[in-house]
């Protein structure tokens, strides 16, 4: 009897075990204006598990023009409109879009601006941030934007940051500098890119 009662038991635990793994949430997935969204969290074991400060569909949509103006980036370095050379401005290869300029700035120094927005999947955006988390020279480039939801890789030496978002699919990339600009030119560079991009993820945050 007593047995019996034990085997009861074990039974009603392991029914119960079932009914709460059937009842999990499964991933949800949008998709708006070519953007894919997730409305679950990426699984923590990814570390992906910045707090979003807002919805960023636009800042990562497909676009048929440019995501910031020529006015706006003279905003950003302090320069007349004037000073900007348009050098592209249209679609580019990795279904995406390039705008790029020739800037002067006030001291007479050139240098160059250029965003362009590339197409990726939102799995391939989340394999590349694990990469540069996990790789021992990749994570020395890897930072939080000042927003702090959004991931900036800083490439070592060809002067752009990439922009990812763990819960959208494509990608940004900034060019802020040119290889021939001093070491002092491409810290002050370097800040603009930085500043740029705080400027992007600000306007289009919804």
């Amino acid at each position: 009897m007593e047995s019996k009662k034990i085997s009861i038991i074990v039974f009603a635990l392991l029914l119960c075990m079932g009914c709460g793994q059937s009842g999990k949430k499964e991933k949800e997935t949008t998709s708006e204006n070519g953007v894919e969204t997730s409305l679950e969290e990426v699984p923590m074991g990814n570390k992906f598990d910045l707090e979003q400060k807002g919805d960023y569909t636009r800042l990562f949509a497909s676009s048929s023009e440019c995501k910031i103006t020529p006015e706006e980036v003279a905003t950003i370095y302090g320069i007349p409109t004037g000073n900007l050379v348009e050098i592209s401005n249209g679609p580019s290869g990795e279904k995406g879009y390039i705008c790029s300029y020739i800037v002067t700035l006030n001291d007479g120094t050139e240098t160059m601006f250029g965003l362009t927005l590339f197409g990726r999947s939102m799995a391939d955006v989340q394999s590349e941030i694990s990469n540069w988390q996990t790789g021992t020279y990749e994570q020395k480039f890897l930072r939080i934007s000042n927003s702090g939801d959004h991931y900036i890789w800083k490439h070592p030496n060809q002067g752009y940051f990439i922009l990812y978002n763990p819960h959208y699919a494509n990608g940004i990339k900034i060019q802020y500098k040119t290889l021939r600009n001093t070491k002092e030119q491409r810290e002050y560079l370097e800040q603009k890119g930085i500043q740029a991009i705080d400027y992007l993820i600000e306007k289009y945050k919804s």
